[in-house]
C-alpha cells in the first residue's frame, strides 16, 4: 500500500517510472526520496561524498552487539551527522600474517566487547600460524616426493638394465605371433650373446690377475736389485703359484674352445623344418549325422555289454562260490548224498 502510493506521488511529481530494487530501497527508508529525486534531477552530476551518511543519519547500525551510551538531549544534531559521517567514512589499514592485528578499543564499547575483539584477534592469529605450518609442510612434503619419484625412476632404470637377455631379446615381439623357428633363432642368439659375456669376462678376470701378479714380481725384483727390502727366499712357493697359474689359464682356454666349438656346432646345425598341416574342410552334416548313428549305437552296445559282463560275473561268483563249499564238504568228509542217514561213514585218507 505504501509502495504504491509512494509510486503515484513520484510519478504524479517527476513524471518518471521507478525501477522495483529503488522502490524498495525507498519504502525501507522513506528519507531516501529526496536523494533519488536530487539524483535524477541532476542526472549528470556525481551524489556527494556523504550522501549515506545523510540518508542513513537517522538508522543505527544493526550489525553492532552494544547499543552505544544514549548522549545528552543538548548535543546539537550537526555534531550527530558529523560523527555518523566520519564513521561511515572510515578506511582500514591492512596488515601482513604474520603481523599481531591491532585492537581496536571503542571508547563508547564497554569491557564485553573488548574481551570479544580479544578473542577474535587470537583466534585469528591461531589461524594464521596454523596456515603457515601447513603450507609449510605441504612445501616440505611436496619436495620429498619429487625427491623420491627421482630416486623411483632411478632404481626402475637400473633393474630395465640388469634384466635377463633373452627376455628383453622377446619383449619387443608378440610370442604368440611369433613361429617355432623365429623363437628358435631368437633363443639361440641370446645364447650367444650370453657365452660371448661369460667368455670377455672371465678373460677379464684373468688378464686382471695377471697383470696384479706380473706387478708384484715386478716390484719385488726392483727391490732387491736396489737393497732396500731383503727377500727371504721364495723359489719354491713362487714356482708353485706360477704352476697353478698356467693350470688355470690353460683350464680357461680349454674351456673358452670348447665353448667357441659348441657355438659353431649349433651354428652350422640345419633349421628345425617346421610341417604345417592343411587345414581339414569340415564334415557336411548328412557325414555329421551318420557319425552320431554310429556313436550312439556304439554307445548302446557297450552299455548292453557291460550289464551282460555283470550278471555273468554274478553267476561265476555264485558257482565259485558253490565248488568251494563243496570242496570244503568234501575234505572234511561230507559227502552230498540223496540220503544222508543210517549209512557208515565214509572215512578217506589224504
Amino acid at each position: 500500500m505504501i509502495e504504491a502510493s509512494l509510486q503515484a506521488y513520484i510519478s504524479h511529481s517527476t513524471a518518471i517510472s521507478l525501477p522495483p530494487g529503488v522502490m524498495a530501497l525507498i519504502c525501507f527508508y522513506p528519507s531516501c526520496v529526496c536523494v533519488y529525486l536530487k539524483l535524477q534531477k541532476d542526472a549528470y552530476d556525481l551524489p556527494a561524498y556523504d550522501a549515506l551518511a545523510q540518508v542513513l543519519s537517522e538508522y543505527q547500525h544493526t550489525f553492532k552487539i552494544p547499543k552505544a551510551p544514549q548522549q545528552s538531549k543538548g548535543e546539537p544534531k550537526q555534531q550527530k551527522m558529523s560523527k555518523r559521517s566520519s564513521e561511515l567514512n572510515q578506511t582500514f589499514e591492512i596488515h601482513s600474517p604474520n603481523e599481531r592485528l591491532p585492537v581496536i578499543n571503542d571508547q563508547n564499547d564497554g569491557p564485553q566487547v573488548a574481551e570479544i575483539t580479544e578473542h577474535q584477534t587470537k583466534e585469528l592469529e591461531n589461524y594464521c600460524s596454523a596456515m603457515c605450518k601447513m603450507a609449510e609442510d605441504i612445501i616440505a612434503l611436496r619436495s620429498q616426493v619429487t625427491s623420491l619419484e627421482k630416486q623411483n625412476s632411478q632404481l626402475r632404470s637400473k633393474l630395465s638394465m640388469n634384466q635377463d637377455l633373452s627376455r628383453t631379446v622377446l619383449d619387443d615381439t608378440d610370442v604368440d605371433v611369433m613361429t617355432k623357428a623365429e623363437i628358435a633363432d631368437r633363443l639361440d642368439v641370446s645364447f650367444f650373446l650370453l657365452v660371448n659375456e661369460v667368455i670377455e669376462k672371465m678373460e677379464r678376470v684373468l688378464t686382471t690377475k695377471l697383470r696384479e701378479r706380473n706387478k708384484e714380481i715386478a716390484e719385488r725384483k726392483k727391490k732387491v736389485l736396489k737393497g732396500k727390502e731383503s727377500v727371504p727366499p721364495r723359489g719354491d712357493d713362487e714356482d708353485s703359484e706360477e704352476s697353478k697359474m698356467r693350470e688355470i689359464k690353460s683350464i680357461l682356454a680349454s674351456e673358452n674352445s670348447r665353448l667357441r666349438e659348441e657355438l659353431e656346432r649349433l651354428r652350422q646345425q640345419p633349421q628345425p623344418i617346421i610341417i604345417q598341416q592343411p587345414a581339414q574342410q569340415p564334415f557336411p552334416d548328412c557325414e555329421k549325422l551318420r557319425l552320431l548313428e554310429q556313436l550312439e549305437k556304439a554307445e548302446a552296445c557297450t552299455r548292453t555289454l557291460g550289464k551282460q559282463l555283470e550278471e555273468n560275473a554274478r553267476q561265476w561268483g555264485k558257482e565259485k562260490q558253490d565248488l568251494l563249499t563243496r570242496l570244503d564238504e568234501y575234505k572234511h568228509g561230507f559227502a552230498r548224498t540223496s540220503t544222508l542217514h543210517h549209512l557208515p561213514l565214509v572215512i578217506t585218507h589224504p
